[in-house]
């Protein structure tokens, strides 16, 4: 598992309280003209012979830094995330650790567990990976399973065998029900999960739920229009997928 470094709330309490005039002691800002104030790292405010810049205030043991000119406001670590050129975000942990380095600050740095979120999966994306899955196991689906269709023909219209399938609803709702050997016919979105054992045989009750669903486009996308060529004469409507291929085999 991936480790996330983290540092100690007082690291970066100490870094905000680095004084101005150490950190112009360190090049990491200029005095302004006047001598009395700083130059705004940001717009450059109070550069010049007689320039008035910022003049930081202490706020609860962190200097708080805000220019009248350009009008923002910044901290420390902001002061030096430019200068390390580096981005106060993303570079944070570098920052206080150069920080640290630089200005005499111990940096006991941890570690802790950074344990990863399962992505999510939609529903459509695990239908998918069904067909194309079982695309790669049909010639598995034992001879006397195949309803009298030729392996040549189920290939021809996608089919697949999946020995262990279990419905895209149930796995989502985390639900497991007894696999099923199933022949995977895409259809439109979706696809009709073919059962190829007796009904009977499941009877738990996550099974009762799940056992019949066939994630399908319905009638939305008729099976077989992507057989439909310009010189089709005529179509022949069947009650299910099955009957179709029997046909087109015919």
């Amino acid at each position: 598992m991936k480790q996330k470094i983290t540092i100690p709330e007082n690291v970066k309490q100490e870094i905000l309280a680095i004084n101005p005039e150490i950190l112009q002691a360190h090049g990491v800002i200029s005095l302004a003209g006047d001598k009395k104030s700083y130059v705004c790292t940001i717009c450059g405010n109070g550069e010049g012979t007689d320039g008035t810049g910022i003049t930081p205030n202490l706020i609860d043991g962190i200097w708080k830094w805000h220019c009248f000119k350009c009008g923002d406001s910044f901290n420390n670590i902001s002061i030096l995330a430019l200068f390390y050129n580096l981005d106060k975000q993303s570079d944070f942990i570098e920052i206080c650790r150069r920080a640290c380095d630089d200005f005499g600050i111990f940096f006991p740095t941890s570690k802790i567990t950074e344990i990863k979120t399962p992505k999510t999966i939609s529903e459509t994306t695990l239908i998918q990976n069904d067909i194309l899955e079982a695309q790669k196991h049909i010639a598995d689906l034992p001879l006397d399973k195949r309803r009298g269709l030729s392996l040549e023909t189920l290939k021809k219209f996608g089919c697949g065998y999946l020995e262990n399938w279990t419905a895209p609803k149930a796995r989502l709702a985390g639900f497991k029900p007894t696999p099923t050997p199933r022949i995977i016919a895409p259809a439109g979105k979706g696809y009709l999960a073919r059962l190829t054992v007796p009904l009977e045989t499941f009877a738990n009750a996550d099974d009762k739920e799940y056992i019949k669903e066939k994630p399908h486009a319905g009638n939305k996308e008729p099976f077989g229009l992507d057989f439909i060529t310009e010189d089709t004469k005529f179509l022949i409507i069947t009650e299910g997928e099955f009957d179709a291929m029997s046909i087109a085999q015919a």
